[in-house]
């Protein structure tokens, strides 16, 4: 990703050996050429400074591929019918998946089915998942019905942070019918929920409109870099931090309640797991001058979590003294309170500094004083903003990314002196 230097373009660009170099760089046509090298190479280091380059990062499953689709949809052309069909297969996937998790995990907690007869078709799904059998047939599709629409399955669902059920599950499995149907041509929504882990590093390059505000005249150029965010993904991060001028970090806001398990280790709070990695990047000395921006995302998971009477005290006791700004909202509203008693827990991790031994998986609480009210801790030179965010939907998305872009802009005309 880094810029190249006059070797590589010479190598690149005619074919120029070291040996070769040497030989001829007294002759007047080398010097000519290498004035060519030293001009493309010009250029390009110019072009390549002008572009802003953001790197998403993230636990896994907290948004970020959903991030670079908005990014395709809002600013490259959308996706064309070839890559809808390729993602028929991808979607039907996914719903097996949810269905499959649902059948197993009644028998781990012991739910039984609400309707008796529905016993085959869970018996249908639960061979399917042991044969690993994905015969995708209209049989098939009608168990699924019959088992969404069975009161056992669904208070299974209503169980989900005791174990480990895609996001994506409700969506399609509401609309098991329409997936089912031959003629199914996935709309923008369904390629947004589907999911398929991230392996290595994905790009995408777009152009934004510069806001008059800035002097617009022209297209700001991106490149957005996705990386996957599974703990085996995260030592392939490095690979991209050179020239990041802004991370934009994804958070699940939703998985409060919820309990990670990886490498064998200990369970450790999901939430907690996104705050502990946000603190490792943020001390990063690769990403020393690189502004933040944090997206709180997954907030309608979240709401819906929250009028379903889940409380985050239960898991981070610290909210039970937090209390709201006036000027975020009613400390009444419970929703309100948790997602900026998230916001300010993420908040507070930018001035704690990681002990030199293995962290321990409690929430650090510098910050919250015995008034009850939080006090922002100092932070050092660099940038950082919140969005509360919901990634799937696209208007809010474009609203943010217009945000976001502002942010860019100030933030390099201050690096110049110019704000």
């Amino acid at each position: 990703m880094g810029m190249p230097t006059t070797k590589s373009i010479k190598q690149k660009f005619f074919g120029w050996s070291k040996s070769q170099t040497q030989s001829q760089s007294q002759t007047q046509n080398g010097r000519k050429i290498s004035q060519q090298v030293e001009k493309i190479l010009k250029e390009h280091n110019e072009n390549y400074n002008k572009i802003i380059k953001i790197l998403l990062l993230g636990s896994g499953e907290t948004g970020k591929t959903t991030i670079i689709k908005q990014m395709k949809i809002l600013h490259v052309q959308g996706f064309n019918d070839d890559e809808r069909l390729a993602c028929r297969e991808i979607i039907k996937d996914n719903l097996f998946e949810c269905i499959s998790t649902l059948v197993t995990q009644m028998a781990t907690l012991q739910i039984s089915l609400g309707n008796k007869s529905n016993l085959s078709s869970w018996t249908f799904i639960r061979n399917m998942t042991i044969a690993k059998n994905k015969d995708f047939t209209p049989e098939y599709f009608g168990h699924v019905k019959r088992l969404w629409e069975d009161a056992g399955v669904q208070k299974c669902f209503n169980r989900a942070a005791e174990y480990l059920l895609p996001d994506c599950a409700k969506f399609f499995l509401d609309r098991v019918l329409e997936i089912a149907s031959p003629s199914f041509f996935p709309s923008d929504q369904f390629l947004l929920h589907s999911r398929r882990t991230t392996i290595g590093i994905q790009k995408i390059e777009f152009e934004v409109p510069i806001p008059k505000k800035f002097g617009g005249g022209g297209p700001q150029k991106f490149w957005m870099f996705d990386v996957g965010g599974q703990k085996g993904e995260r030592r392939k991060w490095i690979q991209v931090f050179d020239g990041i001028q802004t991370v934009l970090f994804m958070v699940a806001c939703n998985t409060f309640d919820q309990v990670l398990v990886a490498d064998e280790e200990r369970p450790i709070n999901r939430l907690q797991e996104s705050l502990n990695l946000f603190q490792d990047v943020w001390i990063s000395r690769f990403l020393r001058y690189a502004g933040f921006i944090v997206f709180l995302n997954k907030q309608d998971l979240l709401k819906d979590k929250i009028n379903a009477g889940n409380n985050i005290g239960q898991y981070f006791p610290q909210y039970y003294t937090y209390s709201v700004d006036p000027e975020d909202g009613d400390n009444n509203d419970t929703y309100i309170r948790t997602r900026c008693f998230i916001r300010d827990l993420f908040h507070l991790a930018t001035d704690v500094t990681p002990p030199p031994t293995p962290r321990k998986t409690t929430t650090p609480t510098v910050g919250f004083q015995e008034d009850h009210k939080y006090k922002k801790p100092p932070r050092d030179h660099r940038e950082l903003f919140f969005h509360f965010t919901t990634a799937t939907d696209t208007n809010n998305i474009k609203l943010v990314f217009v945000d976001v872009h502002s942010m860019i802009l100030n933030q390099n005309l201050r690096e110049i002196g110019f704000a």
